[in-house]
């Protein structure tokens, strides 16, 4: 689908300053007319026409816009003697040659949801009157997203007469679609906004948590030079560090490791939210997280193995080395079923993937089994519960846990894995659903 927007104001919003100033202005680390665009890319849009005034420099636009994050999109643009009015019925006729049959219609300073603009993105080249987001009041504006059917455009003449149009289909849903950036104030709202919404749709109730203390680190970083790999790389540095503390072998140093461990959790969730809120994803990145989950068992585990043999005797390293061999098999399975479930290039779907087919397989009470008790074996709720009890002196209680629960994971996983060799509902082995960063459990 094509992006179409102009670099007029749209509906004149009371722009601080100078309008072209803001077409750049960054808005969490990224220009805004760049994350604009960028984020109607990463909603299905596959390439974009820009209209401007000749007031604007061809040449400084093209510069910005066709190197860095928008180099490999194609971007169109057309210089006009005056503002594009997407009310003037000439206007539209002036482009019509440049227009797909169907196009995202986008404000220029309109930082739309990345969530809900895939959305209308995939509503959008399945319908044949076009797609709008739709209100209480049912009012209709052009500073708002909408895709437009191109014949049904030249009937109306005006955008604002086209969407009036009822048959329009309607995207409702309680969140904002987006956010308009006018000012500095704007800016910071939508920056807000951003990381608020930078998680996945499946997250439970413990991730949502963990990234509610993410927030203002992952503000910053946005507009900072360090990268999420950089972050990533940092977590497992945490994670080591817990685990010699593990190692000492008293209620202290359980605490401290504990506290540690929980950071290194938060870390995983701030590179992923941080990849996404800057455009940074990719198949790599999505891999390197996932060695880097999988490696920081590792000293967590062993680290209290040393520690519960240094403080009750030689029968707890027994324990450990079942634990870490438990703890291991679990990761290669995990690994194996990401080949399994995704494309090189899309790694990140497997665990939606996973979720959808264990719910098709809800006859198997195993299948059941498995889908209800995922959620404990993830990282961002092990944290939770190796804090507690470390913090109630019970280390022992949870490490017992863990030698089960890690033996009996990497089982269930192998049971599990006759699901990626069945044909896919979807016909084929890809899921339509595109997110990025996944965080990996222990399944």
């Amino acid at each position: 689908m094509q992006l179409v927007l102009s670099l007029s104001p749209i509906d004149k919003p009371q722009v601080e300053g100078d309008a072209s100033e803001w077409l750049f202005h960054e808005v969490g680390g990224v220009p805004l007319l760049v994350r604009v665009i960028a984020t109607a890319w990463k909603s299905g849009c596959t390439s974009a026409l820009v209209l401007h005034s000749k007031s604007h420099s061809v040449e400084n636009l093209k510069r910005r816009l066709s190197s860095g994050l928008l180099a490999a999109f194609r971007i169109e643009t057309i210089a006009r003697d005056h503002h594009f009015d997407p009310n003037s019925p000439s206007d539209w006729k002036s482009i019509e040659s440049h227009l797909e049959p169907r196009f995202l219609w986008l404000p220029w300073n309109f930082v739309p949801d990345r969530r809900l603009l895939k959305q209308m993105v995939a509503a959008g080249q399945r319908s044949h009157a076009g797609v709008r987001f739709a209100f209480p009041q049912e009012s209709t504006t052009t500073a708002m997203p909408v895709v437009v059917v191109k014949e049904r455009l030249s009937r109306n003449g005006q955008l604002s007469r086209y969407l009036d149009d009822s048959s329009l289909a309607r995207i409702i849903d309680r969140e904002a679609p987006g956010w308009t950036v006018h000012s500095r104030q704007t800016a910071r709202q939508a920056e807000h906004a951003l990381v608020r919404r930078s998680g996945k749709e499946w997250d439970g109730i413990y991730s949502k948590f963990n990234r509610r203390l993410c927030w203002p680190l992952v503000r910053w970083l946005s507009k900072t030079s360090v990268t999420p790999n950089m972050v990533t790389f940092s977590g497992l540095a945490i994670a080591m560090w817990s685990g010699y503390w593990f190692a000492q072998g008293h209620w202290g140093a359980y605490v401290v490791g504990a506290l540690l461990y929980f950071a290194t959790v938060l870390v995983d969730e701030i590179d992923g939210m941080l990849a996404r809120n800057t455009f940074r994803e990719s198949a790599f990145g999505c891999w390197l997280e996932s060695f880097v989950d999988y490696a920081t068992y590792v000293p967590l585990f062993g680290g209290m193995t040393l520690g519960l043999t240094r403080q009750f005797g030689n029968r707890w390293m027994g324990l450990g080395i079942v634990l870490l061999f438990g703890t291991a098999m679990t990761c290669l399975v995990a690994v194996r079923h990401r080949k399994l479930a995704t494309s090189p290039d899309r790694p990140e779907q497997y665990l939606p993937r996973y979720y959808r087919l264990l719910q098709n397989d809800s006859g198997s009470i195993t299948s059941k089994f498995v889908r209800h008790v995922h959620l404990f074996l993830k990282k961002g709720v092990l944290c939770h519960y190796v804090l507690i009890f470390s913090v109630l002196g019970t280390l022992p209680v949870f490490f017992c846990m863990a030698v089960f629960g890690s033996n009996l994971a990497w089982l269930l996983g192998l049971y599990t894995s006759r699901l990626f060799r069945a044909p896919s509902p979807m016909g084929g082995m890809q899921n339509p659903i595109q997110s990025v960063n996944l965080k990996g459990g222990l399944l």
